[in-house]
Parts: C-alpha cells; structure tokens; sequence
C-alpha cells in the first residue's frame, strides 16, 4: 500500500514540476499583450474621393468599425453570440476544460493541430498573443 502511495506521490510532483515547467517557458516566451485602452482609439484608415466641386463620391476603406460599448448592446446579441461561440462563458472561468480535452484527444488522433481554444477569452487571447499553433 505504501508503494502505492509513493508512487502516487512521485506521479503528481511529476504533473506539477511539468506544469511549471511548461508555465514558466510561456510566460518568458509569449509575446506583449497590447493596451486594449489604445486598441479603442486606434481608427482604421479611410480614403474619401472627391469631386472637383467638393461633394464626397465615396469612402473607401479595408475595415468599419465603431466601438460600442458593452451597455448599448442589447441583450439578444449578447445571447445570441454567447449561444454560438461559448454557451458556458459565465461558469468556466476562461478556461473550459472538457473543450480542451477534446481538442487536445482530437489533435493526438489527428497527428496534427486540427482544433483550438474553445472559449472566447481563449479565442481573445490567441488573437492578440499570435495565430500560430
């Protein structure tokens, strides 16, 4: 029984000493996360085409966007994106751990990178850190 134990015992120092391990080597190698207070105010660029009288014929540009603010959007959206991308964002946490569970047993049987980050602060994250897998 004392066998048993220690053994036990050895196999969790080893599940720790990995996990710090593994920690320590992306908290020294992961890239900056930027200000997201920057983020808000950075505008994409937009190009206007005028005519010779000074009327605007257009506005070009590679992204819209306008930042509102959590309060103005309504609720439906809220349930409506939370029900796509993460039904369970209010009690995991960040991390859902079943989700990478599967992902991690469905890229072991694939023998490649073929699922990600379930979560949306996941998804957040691997936006701002890089997209490589």
């Amino acid at each position: 029984m004392r066998l048993y134990g220690f053994a036990l015992l050895v196999l969790v120092a080893c599940v720790v000493f990995t996990a710090l391990l593994i920690y320590s080597y992306f908290s020294l190698h992961a890239p900056p996360v930027p200000d997201l207070r920057i983020y808000a105010r950075v505008t994409p660029a937009v190009s206007r085409m005028y005519a010779a009288d000074g009327t605007m014929l257009g506005e070009f540009a590679k992204e819209w966007r306008e930042i509102v603010p959590f309060e103005r959007m309504p609720q439906r959206l809220i349930d409506a994106f939370l029900a796509v991308e993460d039904h369970d964002f209010y009690h995991h946490g960040g991390l859902y751990w079943k989700g990478i569970g599967r992902a991690l047993w469905t890229n072991i049987t694939a023998g490649d990178f073929a699922q990600g980050g379930s979560t949306i602060t996941q998804q957040v994250a691997k936006q701002f850190l890089g997209g490589e897998k």
